[in-house]
């Protein structure tokens, strides 16, 4: 049994719970986009892992970006919801690049192909994903002030 009794103890145990509920829902998250991909690629093991893979490493670089490059000692709520968003860009430009392979059919080999494919969705998933870290980055330069109603 464990007794809050106030104060900020109740605030961190409630955020700690909450943080970990989500990285719960994350890890199912992840489960569903891999059986996702694995249909939407046509039963392609190789390419489920790899698309999960380049998922998962913006996960792992931005949390080493932040515990040890910026040294932020623990996690907020707003840390944990951003995992979602990490996955839906990543499941995102995995989709971009299988759609504009398959759409590159014209093409005379498969190293053509796949070239098409890399400069086309690569200049695409560049620059959305740029707008978005420069959209996140804009946001650590303000504050965020904390709004009670009474």
């Amino acid at each position: 049994m464990r007794l809050l009794y106030g104060g900020s103890t109740i605030f961190d145990y409630e955020v700690n719970k909450t943080l970990w509920a989500d990285i719960i829902l994350s890890v199912f998250t992840i489960a569903f986009v891999g059986a996702f991909v694995f249909i939407f690629t046509r039963f392609s093991i190789f390419l489920t892992i790899f698309g999960i893979i380049s998922i998962a490493t913006p996960l792992c670089l931005a949390y080493y970006l932040f515990r040890i490059v910026f040294k932020v000692k623990s996690l907020g709520i707003l840390s944990g919801i951003s995992v979602f968003i990490i996955i839906g860009i990543g499941v995102d430009d995995v989709f971009v690049f299988i759609n504009t392979f398959r759409q590159a059919h014209s093409a005379r080999s498969l190293e053509a192909r796949m070239l098409h494919s890399i400069s086309t969705a690569g200049k695409a998933t560049f620059f959305t994903s740029f707008t978005t870290s420069v959209a996140f980055a804009a946001n650590c330069l303000s504050q965020v002030r904390l709004v009670i109603k009474v």
